[in-house]
C-alpha cells in the first residue's frame, strides 16, 4: 500500500491572520498622516482661493476707481475671477468678501487656519 503525500501548497489560516494583522497595524500607523496631509491640501486650496479673491477685489477697485474701503459684491468680481459662481472652500466653508482694503475670509478661518 502506497501513502500519498499531499504536495498542495497554500496559505494557512494562521498566515492569513498574520498578514491581516500586519496590514491593520500599517493602516493604523499611516492613517493620521494621510488625514493631516489631506487637511493641509484643503487649507492650501482655500488660501489660493482667498488670494485670487483679494486680487480680484483690488483689480475691481482700480478699474472702477473705487476707494479702498468700498463694499464689493460677488457679481462685480466673478468676471475677473472667470467664474460663474463664487468658489467654495474645499472643507465646506464659504467666503466673505469684506471691503476692498480688508482681506476676504473663510468660515473655517479660525477653526482650520484658513485665513490670509
Amino acid at each position: 500500500m502506497r501513502i500519498k503525500h499531499s504536495t498542495r501548497s497554500g496559505i494557512t489560516l494562521l498566515e492569513v491572520i498574520f498578514l491581516l494583522a500586519i496590514g491593520l497595524l500599517l493602516y493604523k500607523l499611516a492613517w493620521p498622516n494621510f488625514k493631516a496631509q489631506r487637511q493641509q491640501v484643503k487649507r492650501g486650496i482655500c488660501l489660493a482661493h482667498l488670494e485670487r479673491i483679494d486680487a480680484a477685489k483690488r483689480q475691481w477697485a482700480e478699474q472702477t476707481r473705487m476707494p479702498t474701503n468700498a463694499a464689493v459684491e460677488w457679481r462685480q468680481i466673478l468676471p475677473l475671477l472667470k467664474l460663474e459662481e463664487p468658489p467654495r472652500c474645499p472643507s465646506g466653508g464659504s467666503y466673505q468678501l469684506n471691503r476692498v482694503g480688508e482681506p476676504p475670509t473663510c468660515d473655517f478661518g479660525r477653526l482650520l487656519d484658513h485665513k490670509l
